[in-house]
């Protein structure tokens, strides 16, 4: 194990004059039990999101461009580059949740997988991790020990799996540490991959368990009780499992922590079972 300290209406037709940005046409209860405004929101939101990716990734890119420069720029400006790049790492996250969240259920579907060298997926995540764990300083732990060199999933479900329930692990625990866990399970003939994060943090009561997958669902995050997020990281968590074929369990008891375990197949007759 590796350690790292850092009403309904009656009405079928859409209201005239209401932008598709409004915040009632997103986010009312009331209209979205229709289907015509489920899609304009699902719209409204991938629309959003597609807007926003271009600047952010033009952003990222030249913040990791100045990463070089950290050693020459003086100590407060070296705090203010990092935190630059840690909200914009956070904002990536959020909007790949929302193009997610967006898609059609048909379209993320299918039996094609990608072949994803573990320690890259871990490194992709580890700045969305670390931007999180910037002012707490848990401690990270990772076992590798029985990881697959590579895992035959999809790229992109696999890194919105690991990136949400990592960044929350660290968002929802106040002190203590965090573990990421990767190891391959299944039978020969039926391989599979399982990744498991577990926290030190205050644990999930058996009220909230079942609303913590409901879309734009918030609860008080750390010992600041703020309301962090947009609240689709576990929604898209579960969806993406189901698209897997997965099984996602949650264990948890209050005042000890949390462990959240993913269970997939993985693809090419258990070659992620071949060495590591």
């Amino acid at each position: 194990m590796r350690h790292f300290s850092r009403g309904r209406s009656s009405s079928t037709r859409p209201p005239q004059n209401l932008p598709l940005s409004s915040p009632s046409l997103l986010y009312s209860k009331r209209l979205t039990r229709q289907p015509w405004s489920e899609q304009l929101r699902l719209m409204a939101l991938a629309n959003l999101a597609r807007d926003l990716r271009t600047p952010i990734q033009v952003l990222l890119g030249y913040l990791d461009a100045l990463k070089d420069q950290l050693p020459k720029l003086p100590a407060g400006s070296s705090r203010m580059l990092e935190r630059m790049n840690a909200n914009a790492c956070e904002l990536a996250r959020v909007v790949e949740n929302i193009m997610e969240f967006a898609q059609d259920e048909p379209h993320r579907e299918g039996n094609g997988a990608d072949e994803v060298a573990t320690l890259e997926l871990l490194d992709e995540v580890m700045p969305l991790i670390e931007s999180v764990n910037q002012d707490k300083r848990l401690r990270l732990a990772f076992d590798l020990d029985e990881a697959p060199a590579v895992i035959y999933a999809r790229h992109r479900e696999l890194r919105l799996i690991l990136a949400n329930l990592a960044v929350n692990a660290v968002r929802f625990t106040p002190s203590g540490s965090v573990t990421i866990s990767i190891r391959r399970s299944g039978k020969p003939a039926n391989p599979q991959v399982t990744i498991e994060v577990s926290d030190t943090g205050p644990g999930i009561t058996p009220e909230l368990r079942d609303q913590i997958f409901k879309p734009f669902a918030q609860f008080p995050s750390g010992r600041s009780g703020h309301y962090r997020g947009l609240g689709l990281g576990l929604t898209v968590v579960q969806r993406c499992v189901a698209s897997l074929k997965g099984k996602l369990e949650v264990h948890s008891t209050p005042g000890q922590g949390s462990r959240f375990t993913v269970r997939f197949p993985v693809h090419r007759h258990g070659a992620a079972h071949r060495g590591s």
